[in-house]
C-alpha cells in the first residue's frame, strides 16, 4: 500500500502487518520519499525519478533515516478517518530498489534493521543487483 500524509510525502508500506514482539502489536514498516534539492546532501540509496509513480512529480529519494515501524491498527484508523490517503502501488521495480536500499543506506537505524530481521525477513531477499538501484 502507498500512502500520503498531510505533508504530501509519498509513504510506502513495505510489508503486510506482522506481530512484532519488540512492539507488542501488529506492525508495518513505512518508508517515505521527499524531493531532492540541489546542493542539499541526501541519501542516494534509492532515488525515484519524476514520473516513476503518479505521485512523484520531482526527483525524490527514500528517507531511510525516518523509516518507521507503525502499529497497523493505528495506520488503518488514520486511513479510515481521512488523515492519510491511499495511492496506487509503486512499481515492482521501485519497490525492489526501495527494499534493496534498506541494506545499502547508512541511515537505516538498528531498530529498523532488527524489525526486518526478526519480523519481516522477506524484505531481506532482494532481486536487484547493487548497480541497478538507480534508474
Amino acid at each position: 500500500m502507498v500512502l500520503s500524509t498531510e505533508t504530501e510525502h509519498l509513504t510506502v508500506i513495505m510489508n503486510d502487518p506482522v506481530f512484532s514482539p519488540e512492539h507488542g502489536w501488529d506492525a508495518v514498516l513505512c518508508i517515505n520519499f521527499t524531493s531532492v534539492h540541489p546542493n542539499i546532501p541526501h541519501d542516494d540509496a534509492c532515488i525515484a525519478d519524476e514520473g516513476c509513480h503518479r505521485f512523484i512529480r520531482h526527483p525524490s529519494y527514500a528517507i531511510y533515516r525516518l523509516a518507521t515501524v507503525f502499529k497497523a491498527e493505528t495506520l488503518r484508523a488514520k486511513l479510515d478517518c481521512g488523515e492519510i490517503r491511499s495511492h496506487d502501488p509503486v512499481s515492482e521495480t521501485l519497490f525492489e530498489r526501495l527494499r534493496a536500499g534498506l541494506f545499502v543506506s547508512t541511515f537505516v537505524s538498528e531498530k529498523i534493521k532488527r524489525f526486518v530481521r526478526n519480523c519481516a525477513p522477506g524484505l531481506m531477499h532482494c532481486s536487484l543487483q547493487e548497480t541497478d538501484r538507480k534508474s
